[in-house]
């Protein structure tokens, strides 16, 4: 597994409308309308470390790429909720 290097450079991001997440690992997304989301593809990187906040006020679904959240294709977040998401890829 690679070694985090502190510190770690934090980057944010406001999303309005449905969007795949992208970016760098580390990032801070801010839904501020109600929309979907959808993960990048856990094998498009090693790591990929995520935090995504519903400012909105309505749900945000976060949809996976080809994989599962919690045994489901989607996640719902209430407004107001928050989630860490790690995706890793084993080699």
């Amino acid at each position: 597994m690679p070694r985090i290097t502190l510190p770690v450079q934090l980057a944010f991001r406001t999303i309005t409308g449905n969007s795949p997440l992208s970016g760098n690992s580390y990032t801070v997304y801010d839904v501020v309308n109600p929309a979907t989301v959808t993960l990048p593809a856990a094998s498009s990187s090693l790591e990929y470390v995520l935090y995504v906040k519903n400012s909105s006020s309505g749900n945000v679904t976060i949809a996976s790429n080809g994989g599962n959240i919690d045994n489901s294709a989607t996640l719902i977040l209430s407004p107001g909720d928050r989630i860490n998401v790690a995706l890793l890829s084993i080699l």
